[in-house]
């Protein structure tokens, strides 16, 4: 009987320890917001406040410290917004690929989206760079038996 006895106990104590927490948790009061601390001065009739010493990343990767009476973040630097091209600008082309008769794939390519010219014997292989035309949303490929950039749309 004493061992029922202590188990009842000890789960008497774990249930009432466990009130006692829910109790303390869900009756807390919501944080006061920051205030920031009065600094004494020489003269009492204008109180300095100090501000932490925090630090804000900014999206452009500076950082900015609080200030000001109520200790705010300083506001970002404005940063140039990139321009993106408008969605009916750009061309997207699926990625399925053509077997060539030498065994080879080729893509689609942009602007039109047609399958590239199959590799001949005679033809050699171009460095896969990219060329962005003047109306900023086209970009080309090297081609042809020179790898000469194919010409803007």
């Amino acid at each position: 009987m004493k061992p029922l006895h202590t188990i009842l106990i000890a789960i008497i104590c774990a249930l009432a320890g466990g009130l006692l927490v829910w109790v303390v948790l869900t009756s807390s009061t919501p944080a006061a917001p920051y205030t920031p601390p009065i600094i004494t001065t020489s003269t009492p009739d204008t109180p300095v406040r100090g501000c932490t010493k925090e630090l804000k990343i900014c999206p452009d990767g500076t950082g900015v410290g609080r200030s000001g009476p109520n200790c705010e973040f300083a506001a970002c630097p404005d940063a140039p917004t990139p321009t993106v091209p408008p969605a009916d600008d750009v061309v997207f082309c699926t990625q399925d690929v053509q077997e060539c008769p030498d065994g080879s794939f080729v893509g689609r390519v942009a602007p039109d989206c047609n399958f590239a010219a199959c590799p001949s014997a005679d033809m050699i292989a171009c460095t896969m760079e990219a060329m962005l035309c003047p109306d900023g949303v086209t970009y080309v490929g090297r081609t042809g038996p020179n790898c000469e950039f194919t010409p803007c749309p």
